[in-house]
């Protein structure tokens, strides 16, 4: 009986089935869609808001129209801050047809320090990022001061002396300083006629000295003389044929300026390069075209090439606009507002950008400020004002 229940059992065993597993091949991978590049955001570029603090003189002018007994007539000052603003505005108009945007508010300048301390936090001011501010230089520190406060930019149109102001890399100085012009006219002059000898001719008036003493960094120390005494022009100018001379008459005076031309022109025995100051700009009665052996130059911050063809183009804008003709002012305003909107502009887009005025900033080592540190040569020939550069 227990062999019989050993060989069942065995005979169960061996005729179970032992199942031996398939091998299946891995499952294909499902092609997934691929997904789409995110879309580039949109930029958003913020509005660049100008604020202009000019002397208008709003309310005089409005009484003006009100009042038959007052005079109608704009001061010159006045209507050159008018077409500051005009210039400005016609810059916008022009950033804003190239989808650019630039908001500007306008607002007419306090003479008191307490009145525009004010006007600073009005809403048109207190927005803006560049504030245009043509205020006397006692005033330019106030303006700094609130700006630097709410980290806007300014730019001063009127000459202010940088020592006044607190040191910033905020401030520009439009209106390049007197010391600024003088020293880069006489390095611009001694590049133009490097191997000359400098002569700095002025009366012995301490302002006309204190001014010609603003040129002498910019010339070099071994060839440049300051002369008082006008009889030693003769013998100068003798030496015209043997040696360059250049001359930079230091003097806003038509009269002695006339005199020591013709004296000059009298003596020389060869061509003599003269340098006046910008206010040369406004001689009326001395007749340079008589003057054969004299170069007349003179050195300047406000001209205008009429020759040039985005000088007219803005002319005629403006004249369309305004029906009037453009101040220097009225370049300034529209070149300062694109200047500033440039800022935002790739390096390629700015160098293609063709300006009505040639200004340029530079900052100040010692202060942090930028300054439009550029002078122009103009040559008086042929009753013609000439660009040299």
């Amino acid at each position: 009986m227990l062999l019989a229940a050993v060989l069942s059992t065995v005979a169960c065993r061996t005729s179970k089935q032992v199942h031996v597993p398939t091998v299946q091949s891995p499952p294909k991978p499902v092609e997934k869609e691929p997904t789409p590049a995110p879309k580039p955001k949109e930029e958003i570029v913020k509005p660049l808001n100008f604020g202009l603090l000019l002397p208008l003189d709003i309310k005089k002018n409005l009484d003006a129209i009100t009042d038959t007994s007052v005079d109608m007539g704009m001061d010159n000052f006045t209507m050159s801050q008018l077409q500051f603003a005009e210039g400005a505005l016609l810059a916008v108009d022009s950033l804003n047809a190239v989808k650019q945007t630039v908001n500007i508010k306008i607002n007419d300048a306090p003479a008191d320090s307490f009145y525009l301390s004010n006007k600073l936090y009005k809403a048109d001011l207190l927005h803006a990022d560049v504030i245009i501010a043509a205020v006397p230089a006692a005033n330019a520190p106030v303006v700094q001061r609130i700006a630097n406060m709410h980290k806007q930019k300014v730019i001063f149109t009127q000459p202010v002396s940088v020592s006044s102001l607190p040191s910033s890399d905020r401030i520009y100085l439009a209106a390049t300083s007197t010391p600024t012009q003088c020293e880069m006219a006489a390095s611009k002059l001694a590049a133009y006629i490097p191997s000359a000898h400098y002569f700095l001719l002025t009366t012995d008036n301490k302002r006309d000295l204190d001014i010609a003493s603003l040129f002498k960094p910019g010339l070099p120390t071994a060839r440049t003389f300051v002369l008082t005494d006008r009889n030693k022009l003769d013998s100068i100018a003798k030496q015209a044929s043997r040696h360059e001379q250049a001359i930079i008459i230091v003097s806003s005076d038509e009269d002695y300026v006339s005199s020591t031309l013709n004296k000059l022109n009298a003596a020389a025995d060869g061509m003599i390069t003269v340098l006046g100051l910008p206010t040369w700009e406004n001689f009326e009665t001395i007749d340079f075209s008589n003057l054969k052996n004299i170069r007349a130059l003179y050195f300047t911050t406000n001209f205008i090439d009429e020759g040039s063809e985005v000088v007219k183009d803005f002319r005629n804008k403006f004249i369309s606009k305004y029906n009037t003709d453009p101040m220097f002012s009225a370049y300034q305003g529209y070149e300062l507002i694109m200047e500033f909107a440039a800022n935002r502009l790739d390096e390629g887009r700015k160098q293609m950008r063709k300006k009505v005025l040639p200004m340029k900033f530079m900052q100040n080592d010692n202060h942090g400020c930028f300054e439009n540190r550029y002078v122009r040569f103009i040559e008086i020939k042929n009753f013609e004002l000439i660009p040299v550069d």
